[in-house]
């Protein structure tokens, strides 16, 4: 069963309308076209994207959890999603610190996570 991205985002949005943060699990094999969807959505909605793939995720890992949770705190604003790509290559550091709740995540309208399986 293919997954219909965009009526997900709409359905988390109009959510956060009502104050809800929801978190958005898209999870499908490589080539499903998760993020270009996402990326479409966004720009299509007019919603501002706070994406972190590999790349950020590499550079988090290297920082000190004050300094990950002062990079977060800049970027809560209105109309901004948090979109984590690639969540199944994301270090284990990067990982704990999302999930131990110091991270604010209902600033953001939703949350985002993709992650592909083989």
């Amino acid at each position: 069963m293919e997954l219909n991205i965009e009526k997900m985002l709409d359905e988390a949005l109009e959510a956060s309308k009502n104050g809800e943060h929801k978190v958005v699990s898209l999870v499908t094999e490589p080539g499903a076209g998760k993020t270009k969807k996402v990326l479409a959505w966004s720009e299509d909605k007019g919603v501002v994207l706070c994406r972190l793939s590999i790349d950020m995720y590499k550079l988090l890992e290297m920082l000190d959890k004050d300094n990950i949770v002062a990079y977060f705190a800049a970027l809560e604003k209105d109309n901004v999603v948090l979109f984590l790509d690639d969540v199944e290559k994301m270090p284990a550091k990067v990982n704990e610190f999302l999930n131990s709740g110091k991270l604010e995540t209902d600033k953001f309208l939703f949350t985002v996570k993709a992650e592909t399986v083989r």
